[in-house]
C-alpha cells in the first residue's frame, strides 16, 4: 500500500489479473457444464453388425446425437512418426516453440514466454472398429481437425537450449527479453486407441459416418444421464495392434507411455470425441 493507503500499481494490476483468470476460468466452466448437460440425451449406439439395421430405422437414416466407441483404424495408408520407429498414426502433429523469458516493466519481473515458431498438422482417413474381436462394422470419422481443440499423445520431445555468450546475455538484459531454447514435439492419435465418439452417425450410401451436428444441442431438461462408457477418450482394453488383429489387451504402440485424447468441437456443437473431465469414463 502507498502512503495515503492506496493500493499500488503493482498490486491493482495483480488484482486485475486475478480478477480476469477468475473470470475465464468461470466462463470455461459454464461453457463445459451446458455441454455436459446437453449430451445427456445422447443416444447411445453399438458398433456392430446391427448398427446399419437401426440406421437404415431411424429418420433420415440419421442418428443427430449418438455415442459409439471404438478403435482406431487407418482406411488407407497410415502416417509413420518422424522420431520414432514403428509408430503408426492417423493424426500427426509436428511443433516447433520457441522459450523465451521477457521482462516485465511494470512488475518487474522475468515472465516466461512462448511463441509458436511452426506447426505442421498431417491427417489420413480413418475409422472406428468394434472393441471387440469378430465383430463387424465400421464407422469412419469425418472432419476430425474440426474440433476446437484435438489433444493428441506425445510420441517424441526435445528441447534445445540456446547457447549464450556473455555479451548475448548483456545485450538480453538490456532488450528486456533472453532466449531459453526451442522445443521440437511430434504428436500422434496412434492407430489401436480406443475412443468414445459423440457426434452425427449418418448412412451414406454404404458407408456410415461419424461427424459435427447440424444442429445446436437440445435441451436435455429431464433426460437420464447415458452410462458412463458415453464420456470419455482413452486408451483402452481391445485395440489393435499395427498391421495385425485386435487383441483383447491393448500393448502401447511405440513404447511409450498412453495418454487420453480428445476431440471438442466449439461453442454448443457436441463433442467429436468427448473430453473424459464431462460426464465419466469409458467402459472397459
Amino acid at each position: 500500500m502507498e502512503g495515503g493507503g492506496r493500493p499500488s500499481a503493482v498490486q491493482a494490476a495483480l488484482l486485475a489479473a486475478s480478477t480476469a483468470a477468475t473470470a475465464l476460468l468461470y466462463s470455461v466452466y459454464r461453457q463445459k457444464a451446458r455441454v455436459a448437460r446437453g449430451l445427456e440425451g445422447a443416444r447411445r449406439v453399438r458398433l456392430d453388425g446391427e448398427l446399419r439395421t437401426v440406421l437404415l430405422e431411424a429418420p433420415g437414416r440419421c442418428v443427430p446425437y449418438a455415442v459409439i466407441e471404438g478403435v482406431v483404424q487407418s482406411v488407407k495408408e497410415t502416417l509413420s512418426s518422424q522420431f520414432v520407429e514403428n509408430c503408426k498414426g492417423v493424426i500427426q502433429r509436428l511443433t516447433l516453440q520457441e522459450h523465451k523469458m521477457v521482462w516485465n516493466r511494470t512488475t518487474h519481473l522475468w515472465n516466461d514466454y512462448e511463441k509458436m515458431i511452426h506447426q505442421r498438422t498431417n491427417t489420413a482417413p480413418f475409422e472406428l472398429v468394434p472393441l471387440e474381436e469378430g465383430a463387424g462394422g465400421a464407422v469412419r470419422v469425418m472432419k476430425p481437425l474440426e474440433a476446437a481443440e484435438l489433444s493428441l499423445e506425445t510420441v517424441y520431445e526435445k528441447f534445445h537450449p540456446s547457447v549464450q555468450s556473455f555479451t548475448d546475455v548483456i545485450g538480453h538484459y538490456i532488450s528486456g527479453e533472453r532466449p531459453k531454447g526451442i522445443q521440437e514435439t511430434e504428436q500422434m492419435l496412434k492407430v489401436g486407441t480406443a475412443l468414445t465418439g459423440v457426434g452425427e452417425l449418418v448412412l451414406d450410401n454404404a458407408t456410415i459416418k461419424l461427424q459435427p451436428p447440424k444442429q445446436a444441442i437440445p435441451a436435455a431438461a429431464g433426460a437420464a444421464a447415458p452410462p458412463a462408457a458415453a464420456a470419455g477418450v482413452s486408451p483402452g482394453p481391445g485395440a489393435p495392434r499395427a498391421g495385425g488383429g485386435r487383441p483383447r489387451t491393448q500393448k502401447p504402440l511405440c513404447h511409450l507411455p498412453q495418454q487420453r485424447q480428445s476431440l471438442r468441437l466449439p461453442g454448443l456443437r457436441p463433442p467429436l470425441f468427448l473430453p473424459r473431465v464431462l460426464l465419466g469414463s469409458p467402459r472397459a
